[in-house]
């Protein structure tokens, strides 16, 4: 057999399988199968048990020992007739490849080449019985032949049909010659019986059999003959589709050879709730399941990963989270709702002609009281209470119940005994019913809906609201989205917080007018609870800015309360938008206007968010005596929010202008001494301290320790996006990327493509974008993190902060995907434009990275020049970028000389050895292990091999996790480079 090349698989069993696979080819099976033992948890003597010989096994012995390790044998399987033959001879597919299953299809496999009996494949339509049975069956997947006949549901019955269509089968396999030859052994009135089927070998002995008085007992027992005959000349198997629409002959004869314990294995496919399966043939199951030889395989809707494995199967992408969300959610698992509603999904209708057909055609016939409740519960669109049906639907409690039986008869209701709730039985169905609905009848329903859920106290003011709104009924409506708003913030979801109390705003003055609502004293106050949620969470930043800048021009001048909230408010939110001068105004005139207005929290709040705008602006000691005074107004008022909020902002600045000691007692004195903080003083707590942590160079464990709680709350639902939890997620990755911890890294974070994010500007999802760039650099997935970069180079952002994460990731990029000019030419561009408006120190990592690219540069690629700008920009900084107060000043400073001497050609093998050295100390095993690399390969040049071996040995050690980094360690070592 010929090797192939290994695939590349991602991490997991099916990785290990296919490495030792690949290394029985060459090792003939001992070494690799007994590491693969060992690496399963199974034992020396199992492998020796299994195996006689060192020759390379057969596929049923690599069966019996991956069973024996509890690996995927179906998957297995796969590999090893892939293995088995060479690129040039590889069998291809005949047929498709399947999603999941893996282990019922392994079961089909395995009883089509050794199994006994009968095996009834289950399930309801839709759920994808023929493709699994087809793809078991494909010539490729086993030498055993598999005959298959079809049971139709025909107008005039036709008997035997099926076997009919499996003799025919094998009569075409090789134009006659292998049930020839099996009908020339048998007996004349054999052949003559089964050619009552076959007409090709019918002979006028067919004639003698007719005039018995009943032969039908003679022909069941020549088809077993014949089949078993079959199968001992080449390995046969049967299948027959659609069981439960097969004749009574056909159910004998199934019967019969399954009752006999026929030599060929026989599968069957059954629909189970089939309103169209004859009592006849539903009694003919039970019977038949009670014999030994009869096993069942029921099938199940597939997952929420295997629906993405079938889309991605469909359409040769991965598809999006929100796709398969939306997909999977809709059609349960079932794979042909799933491939109906993946090849329908841009053609303009709610459902796929061929579904609405087949699911219109189920509703079609049900009395007047049924299709009333149906219309309810398809405009719920989730299960009800029984208690309120008959309100809802408005019909009598009798007419209820009748209408429940008819519907669950016809099976099209589920009823759920342990909750005493009730929904029609897939969502499909329910969006049948509402696409047969007039508008005047939704509305309807949708009022009768709301008026009945409004006097359950479990119900979600959430659900009333939206029936309301269908209703259209927008007073009725308001109280709702109100209440709506309160859960949501209860929930801990700023998502829907935002968007209830948006609607509220909307609805307040255009539909409903001045009102009183107890839930909200007025239209402003709505619009300050939208905005703080906006704040938490930005999906609806955009909406609110537009009414807030609507209403902030109303009040332009005008000194109240709500004018000053309102300014302080919409400074937080354009600071989360990049608006850094626009935000810090806006903060001033918070400010001014509060000091008009007596003493109160509002000012204290107001002298936060100033402070701590100023600080991000580069002006931290002018910051942080705002911050104090805040502090100062939030004692003397006594409020312990404000107080919180001040005092995190008062450490952040000090760690931020050199004094990480006072900073981090403060952290330390309020969460041992103050009042348990709220979720969102919890992620403020914890996205500033991970971040004082990474400016200081902190271990890992101190940056995850200080992050956990706001981790934690992240997984509460509508948390996921909130903006300072994902910053304290992004700080933790940072950390683990720096800590050498890649793969935990990536875990942590949600991949760009499905972070849900609608505000592509917002600095929060773009930090998540740069740092998962960083990780698939790391990871060697260059194509993919060249694509993330593309997408942030795209959109204009001035913030500095920003501007050095991305510049950062991007060089690394660049530089990794052998592109050192566009590093060099990206990185002094940025440098240069950030010299005046960011602390000279934060530079740093850019200068050492443009020193870096400038060097990668040969030949025509390098800028004569490079070396005098690189030193240039370093002398126009207001202090030297590496005398800075962190603990990283000395490493940069090292990595900065070595990298220079090397552009300056006069590169020397101590100067990386300190470098590595200075890395060491922070515990960043990557930049020791590129240090270690560049001396091996000074080393290397000056005749000192051991040195060098010993360098290259420790470097690619550290590099595990950077995929691209221990590439070209292991190119050097190997003399490559």
């Amino acid at each position: 057999m010929s090797a192939l090349p290994r695939p590349d698989l991602p991490p997991g069993p099916h990785r290990d399988l296919t490495a030792a696979l690949h290394e029985l080819h060459h090792e003939a099976g001992w070494p690799s199968l007994r590491r693969l033992a060992a690496d399963a948890g199974c034992s020396h003597t199992t492998v020796s048990k299994t195996f006689s010989s060192p020759a390379l096994p057969s596929w049923g012995t690599l069966e019996l020992l991956v069973e024996s390790m509890k690996g995927d044998v179906s998957e297995f399987h796969d590999l090893w007739l892939a293995a088995s033959n060479p690129p040039s001879t590889a069998p291809t597919a005949t047929g498709h490849r399947i999603a999941g299953r893996r282990s019922e299809l392994g079961a089909l496999r395995r009883h089509l080449e050794s199994g006994t009996g009968l095996l009834l494949v289950m399930g309801e339509a839709g759920l994808g019985k023929t493709r699994l049975v087809s793809t078991a069956c494909e010539p490729a997947a086993s030498d055993v032949f598999v005959a298959t006949g079809h049971c139709l549901p025909l107008s005039t019955e036709v008997s035997l049909l099926p076997m009919a269509d499996v003799l025919q089968e094998v009569y075409a396999y090789d134009d006659g010659s292998w049930i020839e030859s099996v009908l020339a052994e048998s007996p004349d009135h054999v052949r003559a019986l089964v050619g009552r089927l076959l007409p090709h070998v019918s002979t006028t002995q067919t004639a003698q059999t007719e005039l018995l008085p009943d032969s039908r007992h003679l022909l069941l027992w020549a088809i077993g003959a014949t089949l078993n005959r079959l199968r001992s000349h080449r390995p046969l198997a049967l299948l027959i589709e659609d069981l439960h629409w097969a004749d009574p002959a056909t159910r004998d004869l199934v019967e019969h050879l399954v009752a006999r314990g026929p030599e060929v294995p026989l599968v069957g496919t059954w629909r189970t709730e089939d309103p169209t399966t004859s009592p006849e043939a539903v009694e003919w199951l039970t019977r038949i399941r009670r014999l030994s030889t009869v096993t069942e395989l029921q099938l199940a809707p597939l997952t929420r990963e295997e629906t993405a494995q079938q889309l991605a199967l469909l359409d040769g992408r991965e598809p999006t989270a929100d796709a398969l969300t939306s997909i999977h959610e809709r059609s349960l698992g079932l794979p042909l709702f799933t491939e109906q509603l993946a090849a329908h999904a841009s053609d303009g209708r709610d459902l796929p002609s061929l579904l609405e057909t087949l699911l219109s055609q189920r509703l079609s016939g049900i009395s007047e009281e049924a299709w009333l409740l149906a219309r309810v519960l398809g405009v719920a669109d989730r299960p009800l209470p029984e208690s309120i049906l008959a309100d809802a639907a408005g019909i009598t409690t009798a007419a209820q119940a009748r209408a429940m039986h008819e519907l669950r008869d016809k099976r099209l209701l589920a009823v759920h005994a342990a909750s005493a709730e009730t929904q029609l039985r897939h969502p499909l169905l329910a969006e049948a019913v509402r696409g047969r609905l007039l508008a005047a009848e939704r509305t309807s329903d949708h009022r009768r809906l709301a008026a009945a859920l409004s006097g359950v106290e479990s119900a979600d003011p959430a659900e009333i609201a939206l029936h309301w709104r269908e209703a259209a009924e927008p007073a009725h409506e308001l109280p709702w989205r109100a209440r709506a708003g309160h859960r949501a913030r209860e929930r801990l979801d700023p998502s829907q917080e935002a968007q209830h109390w948006l609607r509220v705003v909307e609805l307040w003055p255009s539909e409903v007018g001045t009102i009183e609502l107890a839930e909200c004293a007025d239209r402003d106050e709505a619009l300050f609870h939208a905005l703080r949620a906006c704040e938490e969470c930005d999906e609806w930043s955009a909406r609110a800015l537009a009414l807030a800048d609507a209403r902030l021009g109303e009040l332009r001048g005008v000194t109240t309360n709500t004018s000053a909230r309102l300014h302080e408010l919409m400074a937080r939110v354009h600071e989360e938008h990049d608006h850094r001068a626009l935000a810090i105004d806006l903060a001033r005139q918070s400010v001014e206007l509060f000091r008009q207005l007596p003493v109160g929290p509002g000012l204290a709040r107001a002298l936060v968010t100033f402070g701590f705008l100023l600080g991000e602006d580069t002006r931290q000691q002018e910051g942080l005596s705002w911050a104090r005074q805040a502090l100062d107004v939030a004692q003397a008022v006594d409020d312990p929010v404000v107080i919180f909020d001040a005092t995190v902002a008062i450490a952040a600045l000090e760690a931020f202008t050199g004094d990480p000691g006072s900073a981090m007692a403060r952290i330390d004195a309020l969460r041992a001494d103050g009042p348990a903080p709220s979720w969102q003083q919890e992620m403020l707590l914890g996205m500033y301290h991970t971040d004082m942590l990474l400016t200081y160079n902190r271990p890992l464990a101190e940056v995850e320790e200080a992050g956990r709680a706001s981790v934690e709350l992240s997984r509460s639902p509508g948390l996921g996006l909130a903006g300072m939890g994902v910053m304290v997620k992004i700080n933790i990755a940072e950390a683990m990327v720096r800590a050498g911890q890649v793969s935990r890294a990536a875990s942590l974070l949600v991949p760009p493509e499905q972070d849900g994010s609608t505000q592509a500007s917002s600095l929060v999802p773009l930090g998540g974008r740069v740092e998962w760039a960083r990780i698939e650099v790391c990871r060697g997935r260059l194509a993919e993190a060249r694509r993330a970069i593309a997408e942030l180079d795209a959109v204009l952002v001035s913030e500095p902060q920003f501007m050095i994460w991305c510049a950062d990731a991007a060089a690394q990029v660049e530089l990794w995907s052998d592109q050192p000019g566009s590093a060099w030419r990206r990185l002094r561009g940025v440098v240069e434009a950030l010299l005046d408006r960011i602390e000279a120190e934060t530079l740093a990592p850019l200068l050492v990275l443009a020193a870096r690219a400038a060097a990668d540069c040969v030949g025509d690629a390098r800028d004569p020049d490079a070396l005098a700008v690189l030193e240039g920009l370093r002398r126009r900084a207001s202090v030297d970028p590496f005398d800075g107060v962190c603990p990283d000043s000395h490493a940069w400073r090292a990595s900065w000389d070595a990298e220079l001497a090397r552009l300056s050609d006069h590169e020397t093998l101590d100067g990386w050895v300190r470098a590595a050295a200075e890395w060491d100390r922070l515990t960043r095993p990557h930049e020791a292990a590129y240090s270690r690399w560049r001396a091996a390969m000074v080393a290397r040049r000056e005749g000192r091999g051991a040195a060098a071996a010993r360098l290259l040995e420790r470097a690619a050690t550290d590099a595990l996790e950077h995929v691209p980094l221990h590439g070209a360690i292991r190119a050097t070592a190997d003399g490559v480079r």
